[in-house]
């Protein structure tokens, strides 16, 4: 595993110490070292280790008995978790993936469950997968993410197409947290497709945003109880980006990107959400805002100039609207002059 993200090695820093400089690790904690080189066959205690919060299902989107979409064929063969394709499959690219992240989640001691057991020859269905997830217990609030990759249908004689590219994130329409959490794993999976666009020479990919359905929606976001996100990680029958997921180093920045928006997920405080705030929690969010800018302006006197504009304002529009006479409006205003004059010389 290897190399580390930047933000990876940040959170292994708090909870380990230094990682080792190879990016070794197995399960439990961080590979040690004794005299002479040899790895110690047990990893040592993660010391303080990771107050889990949240326990992440990883749905690696599809199986061999449903195995979603694939490339046309390639003119070289690919390996990918341990076996030889001349198509990409995309049950196959997305094990790959979710194994990755899954074994950086076992490193830094975040509570996970795979949907489906270890292995790729499984016979559990989306339904089945759906079910695991509803039904397993734990103290722990559920949260999930459904690893994909997406394909358009062309009439192309060689099956490739050039117009799906990009990546997207997908959310249940009537889920706050859902949209959340889809906005974090799309932020993540952009920033990383562009650093490796950018190490290698290659087009910064196209930002596909946030999306949801209004009908039609993906089961693995409609029936499952916790919120889930649904990346879909560029396009098979797109050439270029077919390019990139037989790309090992790509699959490997794909599973850091995911495994970053978990650890954003996992240590920011609880705030309240801004998706489909209502007009009295926007009103409120600008309100303390505008505090806050007046809070940090550097002039005392700016700052008391400013808040008797706001208030004038106030009175204008109040007038305009026939709710004060101009009589009231001289009053008012001297009144507050009267009283900004008693709070400032006291």
């Amino acid at each position: 595993m290897g190399p580390y993200t930047t933000l990876y090695q940040l959170f292994l820093n708090a909870i380990f110490g230094t990682p080792p400089e190879d990016a070794s690790g197995v399960k439990g904690g961080v590979v040690t070292k004794v005299a002479g080189g040899d790895d110690v066959s047990e990893p040592e205690p993660p010391g303080p280790g990771h107050k889990q919060r949240y326990l992440w299902f990883i749905d690696a989107g599809h199986d061999e008995a449903q195995a979603g979409k694939r490339s046309p064929e390639l003119p070289y063969p690919v390996k990918i978790y341990g076996r030889t394709f001349y198509t990409l499959r995309e049950y196959i690219v997305n094990r790959d993936i979710a194994e990755r992240l899954i074994e950086m989640l076992d490193a830094s001691g975040i509570a996970y469950m795979r949907t489906l057991p270890e292995g790729t020859k499984i016979g559990n269905g989306l339904s089945q997968r759906i079910a695991n997830v509803n039904s397993y217990k734990t103290d722990l609030p559920k949260r999930g993410v459904s690893i994909h990759s997406n394909a358009l249908s062309t009439n192309h004689p060689s099956g490739w197409q050039s117009v799906l590219k990009g990546i997207e994130t997908w959310h249940y329409s009537k889920s706050r947290t859902g949209a959340d959490l889809a906005i974090v794993f799309q932020s993540h999976l952009m920033r990383t497709a562009n650093e490796y666009a950018k190490k290698n020479g290659l087009e910064r990919r196209k930002d596909r945003g946030v999306k949801f359905k209004t009908s039609g929606e993906f089961r693995i976001l409609r029936e499952t109880t916790p919120p889930f996100a649904l990346t879909e990680n560029l396009a098979f029958n797109n050439w270029e980006e077919a390019g990139w997921l037989q790309d090992e180093a790509y699959r490997q920045a794909s599973a850091n990107a995911h495994f970053d928006a978990i650890v954003e997920i996992e240590a920011r405080p609880q705030v309240q959400s801004l998706v489909s705030s209502g007009p009295d929690d926007l009103r409120s969010i600008l309100t303390f805002i505008s505090m806050l800018l007046t809070v940090f302006q550097r002039d005392p006197k700016e700052r008391a100039q400013n808040r008797r504009n706001r208030y004038i304002r106030n009175l204008q529009k109040r007038e305009a609207k026939g709710k004060i006479t101009r009589e009231q409006y001289d009053r008012y205003l001297s009144d507050y002059d009267k009283d900004n004059l008693n709070a400032t010389s006291k």
